[in-house]
């Protein structure tokens, strides 16, 4: 679960996890985003970048809705058609 703020100070720590689950073991990741305040254009980044990390090695990328401000990110770019959400 991600809690607090997605932003360019913490990006790095959680692309360096993505990077470790997506090519170790994992078979899935479920990033949860319902306790995320705040996601800039940097954690957004990092979002899209574990999806294809994901993809490359075989490992399933789901996604759980964030707050009304997290959304809006989706909202604006349409990730949203291509990326649905999990209740």
């Amino acid at each position: 679960m991600l809690r607090g703020e997605l932003d360019v100070s913490t990006s790095p720590d959680v692309e360096a996890a993505m990077v470790e689950l997506c090519t170790g073991d994992a078979r899935e990741v479920l990033l949860d985003l319902s306790e995320l305040d705040f996601l800039d254009s940097t954690g957004f980044r990092v979002i899209l970048i574990a999806k294809e990390l994901c993809d490359a090695h075989g490992c399933g990328f789901e996604m759980t809705r964030g707050n009304d401000s997290v959304q809006r990110l989706f909202d604006v770019s349409g990730v949203l058609k291509k990326r649905p959400f999990v209740s």
